[in-house]
């Protein structure tokens, strides 16, 4: 399934690349609920304004596991000024867990909400996050910074 959720990311980014809108993000933040840990990703965010798709990776490590979480989901984004917009968003959300030579994998969904501007060519951030699972779930905060057009 890993396989799968890399194979569909690396086909979005590529059939991406010819959007003139593309821009590429890493964040920080902190998972609450189930996890309690703080989180580094990245995301890369294409189509036109209102609606976007955001595949997004996050990682953190906690006691010698090593959490992935991924997602992919399709926003709307309002403006709120000339160089500022709020957007909610939904879409499937993939988690891994590795320890040593075990791991193990569930699939989710996940909601969001954020709100950008414009600072000259970069576009900061700040996001929270809800994602359910079979048997877990978690929310959190993140600031970012994306760039590109």
């Amino acid at each position: 399934m890993m396989r799968r959720a890399i194979s569909i990311f690396i086909l979005l980014t590529l059939l991406s690349v010819a959007t003139a809108s593309a821009q590429f993000g890493a964040h920080i933040g902190y998972y609450g609920l189930d996890i309690k840990r703080a989180f580094a990703g990245v995301d890369y965010q294409f189509g036109t304004k209102p609606f976007r798709f955001t595949p997004g990776v996050d990682f953190t490590r906690s006691g010698g596991v090593n959490l992935y979480l991924a997602n992919l989901d399709l926003q709307y984004a309002a403006a709120a000024g000339t160089d500022a917009a709020w957007w909610i968003g939904a879409g499937p959300s993939y988690a891994r867990a590795t320890f040593g030579g075990a791991s193990g994998h569930v699939w989710g969904w996940n909601v969001n909400t954020g709100y950008e501007w414009k600072a000259g060519g970069l576009t900061p951030y700040a996001s929270v996050r809800y994602a359910k699972f079979k048997d877990g779930k978690t929310a959190g905060a993140a600031i970012g910074l994306r760039f590109g057009h």
